[in-house]
């Protein structure tokens, strides 16, 4: 018997910066009553990467993840706190494990995308954006990350024309400036080659020459207004009269 979902879709939805578009429904799974005992090692794991203490939080949610591995939940959780970490490859792991137990959501086609951005395996990193796409066709968050997977490829022509469509497909304003900046950021690291070093007061992330405006949004895809991806992460527990559940998927 299925439990009533306690974190609606399109809060879901809108965490991610998917400017009001909802991924298909078959995308996410139903939600499952877990015991208390996870239940507490999800949260002191969740609290942990609000945080940003993830190497604790990957410790909590290792020994979750060992206690029901089942538990998408705790996979998901760890495998977000690894990409943080740094630690790409031991999340592309928990991912590929997921995706065994249940069907990826946007959310991990995300994670996967930054995860192998972060591996400096762009072509991955590409296919999995797209993936998320494919689930949420106006996602901002995802389309973000193609930008940064471009101009990580030193793809700067690419990276501006997607800025552009972005900028002309914004649903509010602040989207409009967010796609704006990363232009700007993609602009500026292109000329650098050509004036024989990186653009004054760049910093270097992963391989990516960047500029102090968009140096947040290329390390962390975060848009304006938009919900972080530690609180899309929050597991909503239960009143006393309801079963504690896991995320959607379990």
């Amino acid at each position: 018997m299925r439990t009533q979902k306690i974190v609606p879709q399109t809060l879901l939805a809108f965490a991610l910066g998917l400017s009001f578009s909802i991924a298909p429904q078959e995308s996410f799974a139903a939600a499952k009553t877990i015991d208390k005992e996870l239940a507490e090692s999800l949260e002191k794991g969740y609290n942990q990467l609000a945080k940003g203490d993830y190497s604790k939080a990957v410790e909590v949610l290792s020994a979750a993840v060992k206690q029901d591995p089942d538990s998408v939940t705790a996979r998901r959780y760890l495998a977000y706190a690894l990409v943080k970490q740094g630690n790409s490859l031991a999340a592309i792991d928990q991912l590929n494990a997921i995706t065994r137990l249940t069907k990826p959501t946007y959310f991990e086609w995300c994670t996967y995308g930054e995860a192998y951005l972060k591996a400096n395996s762009l072509d991955q990193a590409a296919s999995c954006y797209k993936a998320a796409i494919s689930l949420a066709p106006k996602a901002d968050y995802a389309k973000s990350g193609l930008i940064r997977v471009s101009m990580q490829g030193k793809k700067y022509e690419e990276a501006m024309n997607l800025a552009k469509d972005g900028m002309k497909e914004a649903a509010n304003p602040q989207i409009y400036e967010y796609y704006k900046k990363l232009y700007s950021g993609v602009l500026a690291a292109s000329a650098a080659p050509q004036i024989g070093g990186p653009v004054q007061g760049a910093t270097v992330a992963s391989g990516t020459p960047t500029t102090t405006i968009t140096s947040s949004a290329n390390q962390t895809g975060n848009l304006p207004g938009a919900v972080s991806p530690e609180t899309m992460l929050k597991r909503i527990t239960s009143q006393q009269t309801r079963p504690v559940e896991n995320h959607p998927g379990g």
